[in-house]
């Protein structure tokens, strides 16, 4: 039972490794013309996030994780708003960039 539940965590880290790894090299190589698509569906995929996160601090217990996490929540509504507002901005495009590589970098780390 213990190692059949091991191997599945192992299996889900390596997928998850991949799809990092895919993720951050799509962030790195898209295309100019896809690059504002791209930045509008990380926009709002930050905000249901955020949303997310705000409706389980509602029906949670209201203790410091707790509070905690919903700082965070309102930092990633707010962030996803900004990316939505400066769609052409260069900081976004240096973004993309960053997390792209720390995304293969985290992926690369994690298959090890």
């Amino acid at each position: 039972m213990l190692i059949q539940t091991l191997e599945r965590i192992r299996q889900q880290t390596i997928i998850s490794s991949l799809i990092l790894i895919m993720v951050g090299l799509l962030m790195l190589v898209i295309p100019e013309k896809y690059d504002t698509f791209f930045v509008e569906i990380l926009g709002y995929s930050i905000i249901i996030f955020g949303g997310v996160m705000i409706w389980e601090f509602i029906a949670a217990r209201k203790d410091l994780k707790a509070w905690i996490l919903f700082m965070v929540a309102l930092v990633l509504l707010f962030l996803g708003i900004y990316m939505l507002i400066q769609q052409g901005n260069d900081i976004l495009k240096g973004m993309s960039v960053f997390f792209g590589v720390f995304l293969i970098i985290d992926g690369l780390h994690s298959s090890v």
